[in-house]
């Protein structure tokens, strides 16, 4: 069985890998399953300002070398970067973990505990993702993460990983489930999630130490 790789990652880029894509006799619709059982993990507490700046510098941000240079790899989204990303994105996180409704709806959802009772000490990565179009073939629109490997970038302990979406997203613009602005949700690092070939969409991306 072959498989592809993406990348996904914060200051350190670290390679994903993915599943052949999905084929229509196993499961045809994973987008309707993933709605449901990602719903109660959805929550929103960020500022619609921040949300439009980000949104521009997602789509209008150049291709980082590291996919230029392997562009014979179909990637389900890329880590995107502009100039100022990076303090935007902090202030964000620690806004978010700052808010005790947030780690708690986190815990609740992947049904563990925070490993640190400071909330500051819980962010360990985050990065702006852009999700891309893929060909594909009728009973083959869906890929996963492997679940060895799930959404983690850390191997050396449990994490929770937050999607926070910049625009309206769902399974027609590359994302797993229907999200709006300004939503977030909440997903096990080790969850098994599949993504469609649609592409288009974009958002943030923390991972938390819950």
């Amino acid at each position: 069985m072959t498989s592809r790789k993406a990348f996904f990652g914060t200051s350190t880029t670290r390679q994903i890998k993915i599943e052949p894509d999905l084929k229509e006799e196993e499961e045809e619709d994973p987008g309707k399953r993933q709605a449901a059982e990602f719903r109660p993990a959805v929550g929103r507490s960020v500022s619609p300002e921040i949300l439009d700046t980000l949104k521009t510098g997602i789509k209008n941000a150049a291709r980082l070398p590291i996919y230029l240079a392997h562009t014979h790899i179909q990637y389900m989204y890329e880590i995107v970067e502009f100039k100022g990303w990076r303090e935007i994105v902090r202030s964000l996180a620690d806004t978010w973990i700052e808010n005790p409704a947030n780690p708690q709806r986190a815990a609740a959802a992947v049904k563990r505990s925070p490993s640190h009772i400071d909330a500051s000490n819980l962010l360990c990565g985050y990065c702006l993702f852009r999700l891309n179009e893929r060909p594909y073939e009728a009973g083959r629109y869906w890929k996963r993460v492997r679940e060895d490997d799930g959404l983690r970038i850390h191997n050396e302990h449990a994490e929770t990983v937050v999607f926070i979406a910049v625009e309206d997203l769902d399974v027609h613009n590359g994302f797993f489930m229907p999200l709006r602005k300004g939503e977030d949700v909440c997903v096990d690092g080790d969850a098994n999630v599949w993504f469609p070939a649609t592409g288009g969409g974009g958002g943030v991306c923390l991972v938390f130490k819950i």
